[in-house]
């Protein structure tokens, strides 16, 4: 049985309630409140982020757009060390950019496609500005995260590494000459890392293939399968970005403008900032696969 208040009783428990009630509101309102400044943060955040991302990639396209139209403009005979590679590179570098845009590479495949833009800028800068004071450091891999990255995946290919930034010594007189062949060797050791011959013929036995080997292609190929990503235009330009560094090994190899000691402390680290980008594009692949 309901047990009886009288209408003091009443009273006092009806402003309970009341109070109760606005507590509850009052409770909600400041959650509500509380929520929309995380939200407004979170979302100033994001806002703050796509807009920095979106400058470095109007810098990134602009410093591309740059150096290739520089290139262009210069007698072939100028200076020639991968000028004819980076226009090919250039080229190929347009096809990937339109897949994506197009949505034939889906947007897990920004960070691959920048750092593909950034290659086609590097060729291009050395190309244009090997040995100028002008030669800038933006769009340039993180040395130290290059570093860190290959000693993550292999003693080897960070010993390798190490030895070719050893060779950059302005008072070696075969600084370029040594850093490219240790240069050459650690991208090859790269990509046999995660594509030996026998784990590549496993895989495809049809692939293309060089004196009874797996070609580089086929390789890269595979490479970029483990990534999760089979795309002609993407295979093409990691090829194309592959042959533009070992162009480049080759001409300085083989002493084309002069003695390789020759090269001043400018161009030295101009052909350093080359490799390095590839070698960061290729240690990307190579990580997730």
């Amino acid at each position: 049985m309901p047990r009886r208040m009288t209408p003091a009783q009443a009273h006092a428990a009806l402003r309970r309630a009341q109070s109760e009630q606005r507590r509850a509101v009052a409770k909600y309102n400041s959650q509500v409140r509380q929520f929309n400044r995380r939200l407004s943060s979170a979302v100033d955040e994001y806002n703050r982020e796509a807009r920095g991302y979106n400058a470095r990639q109007r810098t990134a396209e602009q410093r591309r757009r740059r150096e290739i139209e520089q290139l262009r403009r210069q007698p072939a005979v100028t200076y020639t060390i991968t000028q004819r590679s980076t226009v090919n590179l250039d080229a190929a570098y347009q096809l990937v950019e339109s897949d994506f845009e197009t949505g034939a590479l889906p947007d897990d495949m920004a960070c691959l496609v920048d750092l593909a833009e950034a290659e086609v800028a590097n060729s291009a800068q050395l190309a244009n500005g090997a040995g100028s004071s002008e030669t800038t450091t933006d769009g340039t891999a993180d040395s130290a995260a290059v570093t860190a990255a290959l000693a993550e995946l292999s003693d080897d290919l960070h010993r390798r590494w190490n030895g070719a930034l050893f060779a950059l010594n302005p008072d070696n007189p075969e600084a370029a000459r040594h850093f490219c062949t240790s240069a050459r060797e650690t991208i090859l050791a790269l990509i046999e890392l995660r594509a030996p011959d026998e784990v590549v013929l496993s895989a495809d036995p049809d692939c293309a293939t060089h004196q009874g080997r797996p070609a580089r292609r086929a390789k890269l190929t595979y490479l970029l399968s483990r990534y999760g990503r089979t795309n002609d235009n993407l295979n093409t330009f990691v090829e194309s970005d592959v042959d533009d560094v070992m162009t480049l090994v080759h001409e300085v190899n083989n002493g084309t403008h002069g003695s390789a000691g020759r090269y001043d402390h400018p161009t030295l680290m101009a052909i350093k900032r080359r490799v390095e980008g590839a070698v960061q594009f290729l240690t990307t692949i190579v990580q997730a696969a």
